[in-house]
């Protein structure tokens, strides 16, 4: 047998011993598996990481896949990071494990150091996919990164929450000092905004936020900006919900990194724009760059404005990404259902749907400055 999955099921009970032991019977028959998936994420469950679960995986010299997915309630699942990290350091025998997807549960941040330290070999140095759920980005997530750390880990994937812009801008750096060739990166982050607080200036840009990750120059496929190969951004599912300070999502500044530092970009899926940042007391030519960019495709899940914010965004849109293919955009919006090379999170109704006619009349704004340039390349500049 090659492959092992266990789940707990939904049923009560105490399930840390069982299945311990469980695990245990079942390695020492099956010594040469390659793919294990423990899913201890049931209702109810008590399970927590710790050693004496770790300990027996240890064994499995040939593992080659490990999924471990561990309950995330606060009140009877928490975890003191340094046992977390005690528990991982046993699994350094799977030196042949190439992938890793792990949600370790609800992480409460020790006191004591950890005994991991960066001078240590890498834990498994032919990693090359990391999977994280549900991880609290405070200081474990950091020593986790460090004990992990490879130049072989070519794809990482997670969710998690962060407390401050500080911070998360800290995790991401220390994930392209960690894994320095990535070639695909997806992240969903969730900002956990502490009540009663005050923050003094603005609040950042995204591209502020993970600009420690524009050393890492072989990226290829961000889901989440200069990475000069890149070809396809997608931040579709990144949570921009207003803030406290009223920020809404992306605005024409961002807009105008993409064009600059992504100079091979051709599809780019935002989850929100934000069209009231932009500031028509100055003049376009000097903020805006005219660029003749190879951008074809750009979406939004949503809109932030007004119609009469349309207009002026759309001239923004046609300056940045002259050779966008708003036809196919247009044909999908109008034609619910539609077949088209736009990939759309739904096809909303047209009749009362604010967001939709958002969208179309941006759209619809571009394609005409695109039509009036054909007859006067000066239109626009």
């Amino acid at each position: 047998m090659k492959s092992l999955h266990i789940d707990t099921g939904s049923e009560k009970g105490d399930w840390q011993l069982l299945l311990e032991q469980a695990l245990l019977a079942s390695l020492r028959v099956t010594p040469c598996l390659n793919h294990l998936t423990v899913n201890c994420s049931a209702h109810y469950s008590n399970l927590r990481l710790c050693p004496s679960f770790t300990l027996p995986i240890s064994e499995l010299r040939s593992l080659r896949s490990l999924v471990l997915l561990f309950p995330t309630y606060e009140d009877w699942n928490a975890i003191n990071s340094d046992v977390m990290l005690d528990a991982l350091s046993l699994l350094a025998p799977l030196t042949t494990l190439e992938r890793l997807e792990f949600r370790p549960g609800y992480i409460v941040e020790s006191s004591q150091a950890p005994s991991w330290s960066s001078e240590h070999p890498p834990l498994f140095p032919n990693l090359q996919e990391l999977k994280l759920h549900r991880v609290n980005c405070r200081q474990s997530l950091h020593h986790l990164f460090e004990m992990l750390r490879t130049d072989t880990l070519r794809s990482f994937e997670a969710t998690f929450d962060y407390p401050n812009n500080a911070t998360c801008k800290r995790t991401f750096g220390t994930l392209a000092c960690c894994f320095p060739r990535l070639r695909s990166l997806r992240c969903i982050m969730k900002h956990m905004y502490e009540e009663h607080t005050q923050s003094s200036g603005s609040t950042p840009s995204l591209c502020e936020l993970i600009s420690p990750l524009l050393a890492v120059h072989s990226m290829e496929v961000v889901i989440l900006p200069a990475w000069p190969q890149l070809r396809h951004l997608d931040l579709g599912e990144y949570p921009f919900t207003p803030s406290p300070q009223g920020w809404k999502g992306i605005g024409i500044n961002s807009l105008a990194l993409f064009a600059t530092r992504c100079p091979k970009l051709e599809r780019l899926s935002l989850s929100s724009f934000d069209m009231q940042t932009l500031d028509l007391t100055h003049g376009l030519h000097e903020r805006i760059p005219r660029t003749n960019h190879p951008l074809r495709y750009i979406s939004f899940r949503a809109l932030y404005g007004t119609e009469d914010d349309c207009i002026p965004s759309a001239r923004v849109l046609d300056r940045l990404f002259p050779n966008l293919n708003v036809a196919d955009t247009l044909v999908a919006l109008i034609r619910p259902g539609s077949t088209s090379t736009m990939d759309f999170y739904a096809q909303p109704r047209w009749k009362g749907n604010r967001a939709h006619i958002l969208k179309y009349s941006i759209f619809l704004s571009v394609l005409t400055y695109q039509d009036a340039r054909e007859h006067d390349p000066e239109v626009g500049l």
